[in-house]
């Protein structure tokens, strides 16, 4: 009767996931989210291209997305599709660019006459993704925490109403499909940590990791972490500091073979066409270690950086100019340092020993797979905050550059798990029914003034307080 509660629960989580997605993707207008008309003429280009269209055809399609983009944002208009004969369609995306190849394909197979109706079939795929990155969400809350419903629960709630990745749930963008083989990945994981390594979980591992490594770069943190899980693996001493230091010169060995590799014509073409852009690696040092590189000014950039990625995680709408009141952020803020604060409680008389850390806790009901699992998933979220600072600001040698909040959401599942066991380690169990309702209660607040205060009253001039 519990697990079949726990189901009907679950199933209803997934259903609302669903209905914000409509929700948002109904009042978010066209062209009021980061690039969605650029993604969508990108996969028009390439459903034009796997359909064979001649030159004539794709000059007619481009006025008709023009004139229907035009009609949508502006419904009183009185102009006609002849006015638009100045649209184009960009060059299509290779094949290896996986969501503009399946989402081309769609367009390709159901062949729609209007324009709108294939926005809307793209923003429901959108949809659909977040849907499935909540159904993993499930999976791996219940084979971390089978019989402890706070956690089991709490996991994919905690998603499912962060309002930014609803917002992107219900819009056309790229990261949706890296979203969903990132959080097969994340799930591949736990039960191979679980279960054990298999012949069928190594080929499903690397297949996940191929398919989110074509889905978009954001997921280039995969490449790392899976020779982490590899070396934690076969690790069987403590997460300590002979651990720590057998990594550190690890990893110092694996940059220098890189770079020594880099030297390579061919391999230094195929880095920086596809994963990175960098100078040839006889310029590589001098530009890495720059001597501006640790100004005041670029430490600042860095801040700033991670200032807009933590704003955009939560909120920041339209094209990146919605801002939500400072309030919200600072609530939570506040939630997640409880939350670390719950980690180092449960890290620090441990001392780094995984068996004493086990025994000491008892009611998370594992083994050592579990704390490899949590110190994989936070690995995970440091290196996607590391790398894009790496491409974004370290590599961006003229012009540093910010990023976008909703580049997290390749490890929304991660951040979410160390979340609740955080703020979970900080409550007695017997208490963790009030503090789940609170939590609740505060993320229907948090999100029902986001869609109604805040994108209602900008694109459709509406609001209720």
């Amino acid at each position: 009767m519990h697990h079949k509660r726990l189901h009907v629960l679950a199933g209803t989580i997934i259903c609302l996931v669903i209905l914000r997605g409509l929700m948002y993707g109904l009042i978010i207008p066209f062209d009021q989210a980061p690039d969605e008309k650029h993604h969508f003429l990108l996969i028009k280009a390439k459903h034009l291209q796997m359909s064979g269209a001649s030159s004539e055809e794709k000059q007619q399609i481009a006025s008709q997305i023009e004139f229907t983009w035009h009609r949508l944002l502006y419904p009183e208009t009185q102009r006609t599709q002849g006015d638009f004969t100045g649209g184009f369609i960009p060059s299509p995306p290779s094949s290896t660019h996986l969501y503009y190849l399946v989402t081309g394909g769609m367009l390709n197979l159901c062949a729609f006459e209007q324009s709108q109706n294939e926005i809307y079939l793209l923003r429901g795929f959108s949809i659909v993704c977040g849907a499935i990155v909540i159904i993993f969400a499930i999976a791996i809350a219940h084979e971390l925490f089978p019989d402890d419903r706070f956690l089991h629960l709490g996991v994919p709630i905690f998603i499912a109403f962060v309002p930014q990745f609803s917002a992107m749930n219900g819009v056309i963008n790229n990261d949706k499909l890296a979203e969903v083989f990132a959080a097969l990945l994340g799930w591949l994981i736990v039960k191979i940590f679980k279960q054990g390594f298999s012949w069928q979980y190594g080929l499903a591992y690397m297949a996940a990791a191929a398919l989110a490594l074509m889905s978009k770069r954001t997921t280039i943190f995969i490449v790392p972490l899976s020779l982490l899980v590899l070396f934690l693996y076969f690790w069987n001493g403590r997460l300590g500091l002979r651990m720590h230091g057998i990594l550190l010169g690890g990893i110092l060995g694996a940059t220098l073979l890189i770079y020594l590799l880099l030297w390579n014509p061919t391999i230094y073409t195929l880095v920086d066409d596809y994963v990175i852009g960098i100078p040839e690696a006889r310029y590589l040092p001098a530009k890495v270690f720059r001597p501006e590189l640790f100004s005041k000014a670029t430490l600042l950039h860095v801040v700033k950086f991670f200032a807009v990625m933590y704003l955009g995680f939560w909120g920041i709408f339209g094209y990146m100019t919605i801002h939500l009141h400072h309030f919200w952020y600072l609530a939570a803020a506040f939630a997640q340092s409880f939350a670390i604060l719950g980690l180092l409680k449960c890290m620090m008389p441990a001392k780094l020993d995984i068996p004493s850390f086990l025994k000491r806790k008892q009611e998370w009901d594992g083994d050592v797979w579990k704390a490899k699992v949590f110190y994989v998933f936070g690995a995970s979220i440091v290196l996607s905050l590391i790398i894009p600072v790496l491409r974004s600001i370290i590599l961006r040698f003229d012009e540093p550059d910010l990023t976008q909040g909703r580049y997290l959401f390749t490890v929304m599942i991660q951040i979410s798990v160390l979340t609740l066991l955080g703020l979970s380690a900080l409550f007695p169990r017997k208490y963790r029914t009030w503090i789940g309702g609170i939590g609740l209660f505060a993320l229907l607040l948090f999100d029902t003034a986001a869609l109604i205060n805040y994108l209602l009253l900008n694109f459709h001039y509406a609001a209720f307080f």
